[in-house]
């Protein structure tokens, strides 16, 4: 039986697996995928490409709609890319989402 403090544990790893999916069904290798940060988003470096991504968890229920908000985040950050902002671009290994994979965005 899980008790209170196994929730963070069993978080990272729904949201290293949905991480793990999102790479595959991309064809991206992450079989050396690991946690960068564990709060209330999972940040995974899905090594050995050379992707990091971002797990909504806590976060997801702070927003009515989680797809429109991140639509409008990848939007916001490809907008600022093209200016020349010093900002972490979308990816161009696979489509910058929003993915939505094992019921995590």
């Amino acid at each position: 039986m899980l008790s209170y403090c196994d929730a963070p544990r069993v978080v990272t790893d729904a949201a290293l697996s949905a991480a793990r999916a999102l790479a595959a069904a991309h064809g991206l290798p992450a079989t050396a995928a690991v946690v960068l940060h564990a709060g209330s988003n999972i940040v995974v470096h899905l090594a050995p490409a050379p992707v990091v991504v971002r797990v909504m968890t806590g976060t997801a229920a702070l927003h009515a709609d989680p797809a429109t908000w991140l639509e409008r985040e990848v939007r916001v950050c490809t907008h600022l890319e093209r200016l020349g902002a010093a900002i972490v671009a979308p990816s161009r290994e696979l489509p910058p989402g929003p993915h939505h994979v094992d019921g995590l965005w």
